[in-house]
């Protein structure tokens, strides 16, 4: 007893300082965490500078784009309304009467349906409607017809033709393959019934 009594702040201190160990112990595991948060949350913050340094040259560019941005839609939306979104068998029909019509040709055809071909980039299918067509006609007008096709307005295109000509009564005949191409992303608009003056009683003769 006169032991602990004589050293009994000493034993206290001993005792505090045991008690002390897991504190302190838990006190640095806290400071290394937090130390290594604020490194990690440095780091990221110079990261954000750096890539907010990088960018400052681009400010402003949305605003400048916009306009463009606006000129390309309008030239989409221009090219677009070139195809019709699909060709049903009245289109077909008037699509040959107005070929015969302009040239004074005299075609007989197969229906055909519209078949995809590619999709693009925002989601319009383009696709086509293949036309066989016997034609009747003379020399130049087989010219006149096929170049017609190959730039006419309602997109279209010649895949291969044959032509046998009579040069003594200059009488071209043959068969046409002709690609009408069609774009899902317009609307359809059905054909106003008098669009051609054929001047025959049927679409037959």
């Amino acid at each position: 007893m006169r032991f602990l009594a004589k050293y009994w702040k000493a034993l206290l201190a001993l005792v505090l300082a045991a008690a002390a160990i897991p504190v302190v112990m838990k006190t640095r595991e806290a400071e290394e965490e937090h130390r290594a948060r604020v490194q990690s949350m440095e780091s990221s913050i110079a990261l954000l500078q750096s890539a907010i340094d990088g960018n400052m040259p681009y400010a402003g560019v949305q605003e400048r784009l916009e306009p463009e941005l606006l000129a390309l839609q309008e030239s989409r939306e221009a090219l677009y309304s070139r195809f019709p979104s699909t060709l049903l068998e009245e289109d077909q029909i008037r699509y040959i009467l107005y070929l015969e019509e302009t040239f004074g040709t005299e075609i007989h055809f197969s229906f055909s349906s519209n078949m995809p071909m590619t999709q693009l980039n925002d989601g319009s299918i383009l696709g086509g409607v293949t036309l066989a067509v016997n034609f009747e006609t003379t020399y130049e007008g087989f010219k006149e017809m096929v170049n017609y096709i190959a730039t006419d307005s309602k997109t279209a295109s010649v895949r291969y033709a044959t032509i046998n000509y009579d040069a003594e009564n200059d009488a071209a005949t043959g068969t046409m393959v002709i690609t009408v191409y069609t774009l899902s992303a317009t609307e359809y608009t059905a054909p106003e019934p008098s669009e051609y003056e054929t001047g025959k009683t049927t679409i037959f003769e």
